[in-house]
């Protein structure tokens, strides 16, 4: 406990006074608020008719249920107001002790951050997947193009698309091997880091593009004409529908990450609450608590809406 930076401490101890208040109110208030109900539910009929003593005695039994319902409400309301900004406050403070001390906590963060490369990559294979569409589709229409059938031999100018077509495929292949090794890399550094659980970003399909248009060039006409329109059909549903596939994998892979590393911190912080609890004293509660709600509202004000707030409208311009 002497390795927590002081500043996170206070946090968990105000954390541990606002939970044991809510413990310590909440059944008191529903018990009370049930009670409120029985008195209201008891009023006796014909009230005003009443005599003055019986009449006294249920209106003083029914403010005083009131005015404890409403000690009780401003309790929880209180609670309430403070919770969530100590909590953002406590959660940012724990992430920074976790990136001071953890090594394997900003490993995981490191390894998500990967997504954005892989991302890049994707792009570019979008566009070398386009290209080699094009190159495709003009190297099977330059294939009828002096094809001498007699000797089942393609022009020059077919020749030359079928080059263009091959260098493009080299392209989109390059892309999906850097793709998968920033995905492989991911995952490597999660394993490292002890996250095995962490799910990692997809692999692209690796196809021998370039082998293939070599193989059409090898084939005649009609032949290689069948394999065009199979490989332009292959290659059309990736570019179309395997792509946004890939994307929509990818952003599930890092939602699943972000739980992961989520999961960790909340793991930390539930072990940071053990180790605080000699220091809280349930006779403090009322104290901390009333103290947090001037510490985040002090906070609040620091920001710049909060200053801008409290310096109100600019007064007008004397004429």
């Amino acid at each position: 406990m002497s390795d927590l930076p002081r500043e996170l401490q206070d946090l968990l101890v105000r954390e541990a006074h606002l939970r044991l208040g809510r413990e310590q109110l909440a059944p008191v208030l529903a018990e009370k608020e049930a009670e409120l109900k029985a008195v209201q539910v008891s009023k006796p009929a014909m009230l005003l008719f009443s005599a003055k003593e019986k009449r006294d005695a249920y209106l003083a039994q029914l403010v005083e249920a009131q005015e404890t319902v409403r000690l009780l409400r401003t309790g929880i309301e209180q609670l309430d107001r403070v919770e969530p900004h100590l909590r953002k406050l406590l959660r940012d403070s724990i992430e920074d002790f976790l990136r001071a001390s953890c090594p394997e906590y900003t490993a995981a963060l490191a390894a998500r951050q990967q997504k954005a490369d892989w991302r890049r990559c994707l792009e570019r294979f979008a566009e070398r997947v386009y290209e080699f569409l094009q190159a495709l589709g003009n190297a099977r229409n330059m294939a009828c193009t002096g094809y001498a059938r007699a000797t089942q031999a393609y022009s020059q100018s077919a020749v030359q698309a079928f080059v263009i077509a091959i260098t493009a495929a080299q392209k989109v292949e390059s892309e999906v091997l850097f793709a998968n090794k920033i995905a492989e890399a991911q995952a490597a550094m999660y394993r490292e880091a002890g996250f095995e659980a962490a799910r990692p970003l997809p692999k692209l399909r690796v196809v021998s593009y370039a082998v293939w248009v070599s193989t059409i060039g090898s084939r005649s006409l009609n032949e290689a004409q069948m394999q065009f329109e199979s490989l332009i059909s292959d290659t059309k549903q990736l570019y179309e529908a395997g792509i946004v596939e890939l994307i929509a994998q990818a952003d599930a892979a890092d939602q699943a990450q972000g739980s992961v590393i989520e999961n960790f911190l909340e793991t930390a912080w539930a072990q940071l609450r053990d180790e605080i609890t000699p220091l809280v004293n349930p006779d403090d509660t009322e104290r901390s608590v009333a103290d947090s709600e001037i510490m985040v509202m002090s906070l609040a004000k620091q920001t710049a809406l909060g200053r801008l707030a409290d310096v109100g409208p600019s007064a007008p311009a004397a004429g």
